[in-house]
């Protein structure tokens, strides 16, 4: 779903890459440029300051932002600063792989391209918005990996969420996606939505909004020392409705079919969608507008260090 990719600086420092890149990286996208160096676009800023004209310039400025605002960092990366770029890369690919490594010239290795040779049907180019996963937390969460640890913000809105053993594993799967190997931090916030649903035989009619936070608070408090957990009950009532499963950040975001409750057979699958800019943006809202709806329910543990 999510393919990383190493690309040499250079491959940015034209303004006809920097158009194609800018259109194909981004998590909505699928694709994802790893910050190699961290500083990796200062130099294509530099270059493109002395070859585009001045009316490009704030065009120029805005790509590169969103350029760097989609890239992610890798975890305590061996560079060499004396080293050519693709030297670095490459003992980076071995550490760990990329999709490929992109930089001019590139060559000699299945996975190795050239930033002229793509195009999007290139045969490690190709992404797609959709995929199909086992319903297994462990394997969820690898799959929302490069997402989950980048952000600093989470939400987990699935109506059917509960604190037992068909939500909890998945749940944690997620939560250590999104927090392994950080420090403690109050600003980082995740966001737990859910509803009660209907009066069907798994209903337990003692169960309240409030019910539900209370016994979800107790089972994931240990996650609050390393960030503050808010659980939001969305009442029942007016016309828009809370039913769609997403996991999402504060900038991008993913839905699931079925939703987030553990497989009842071994070969089940869901289908992840990553949304769109505008679907993001709306049902983002959508989540806080339903969380403030009259008898919705707010609760939120403390980051406890």
């Amino acid at each position: 779903m999510f393919s990383e990719y190493a690309i040499d600086p250079e491959s940015f420092s034209t303004w006809e890459r920097l158009r194609f890149f800018h259109a194909a990286l981004g998590f909505v996208n699928g694709r994802l440029v790893t910050r190699l160096p961290e500083s990796f676009l200062r130099a294509p800023c530099e270059a493109l300051l002395t070859s585009v004209n001045d009316a490009k310039m704030p065009q120029v400025q805005m790509m590169l932002e969103e350029i760097k605002d989609a890239s992610i960092a890798r975890l305590k990366p061996k560079w060499n600063e004396g080293a050519p770029w693709i030297a670095n890369a490459l003992n980076e690919h071995q550490r760990r792989p990329f999709r490929a490594v992109v930089g001019p010239g590139a060559a000699g290795k299945p996975f190795l391209v050239d930033p002229e040779d793509l195009h999007a049907n290139h045969v490690l180019w190709r992404a797609s918005s959709t995929m199909k996963v086992p319903k297994d937390p462990k394997a969820l969460a690898q799959h929302l990996l490069p997402m989950l640890s980048q952000a600093n913000e989470l939400t987990i809105a699935d109506p059917y969420l509960r604190a037992n053993d068909r939500w909890l594993p998945t749940l944690g799967a997620i939560l250590l996606g999104f927090l392994d190997k950080r420090a403690p931090d109050p600003a980082r916030r995740v966001h737990f939505y859910f509803a009660k649903k209907g009066t069907g035989k798994e209903s337990d009619p003692s169960e309240t909004l409030d019910t539900i936070a209370a016994t979800l608070a107790k089972a994931l408090e240990g996650w609050k020392r390393q960030a503050t957990l808010i659980f939001h009950g969305i009442a029942s009532g007016g016309s828009e409705r809370f039913h769609n499963r997403y996991i999402l950040t504060a900038r991008e975001g993913v839905s699931l079919h079925i939703g987030m409750d553990a497989a009842r057979n071994s070969d089940d699958r869901d289908l992840l969608t990553v949304l769109s800019r505008e679907v993001f943006d709306e049902e983002y809202t959508l989540l806080q507008r339903l969380a403030r709806r009259r008898g919705s329910t707010n609760l939120t543990l403390d980051l406890e260090p």
